[in-house]
């Protein structure tokens, strides 16, 4: 456990029928009816990560930003879920699926690695 580690909030909307395919796979984020359902995780590291500003053919000027969290209680969190930072209030996208990560020296498996992503602009 991080002693010092931060708090964070595993948001998960609702899936919704892809009106042309009929499966359950569009979240809705802003139905005022179903809020996202909220899971607070604590002490978990956050790496801000870096931020980079690529060039796009519509010359759009964009940030993006990819931090990643190390949370050791291996909390429900998946693809298509949204994470805000309690200490910033800033909500990121998790960027794929998240994945323990092992130690190479003793096999242990004490967390897993949560990639986030925000694009700004």
């Amino acid at each position: 456990m991080f002693w010092f580690g931060e708090t964070v909030v595993r948001l998960r909307a609702e899936r919704h029928a892809d009106p042309y395919s009929g499966r359950d796979t569009r979240r809705v984020w802003d139905d005022p009816g179903h809020p996202p359902a909220e899971l607070t995780i604590h002490r978990v590291g956050f790496d801000p990560g870096g931020s980079a500003e690529p060039v796009t053919a519509d010359n759009e000027q964009r940030v993006i930003t990819q931090p990643t969290i190390y949370d050791l209680t291996y909390a429900d969190v998946a693809a298509g879920d949204r994470i805000r930072r309690e200490f910033t209030g800033v909500t990121y996208e998790v960027d794929g699926t998240p994945a323990p990560w092992r130690n190479p020296y003793t096999g242990e498996t004490p967390g897993q690695v949560i990639k986030l992503k925000i694009v700004e602009g």
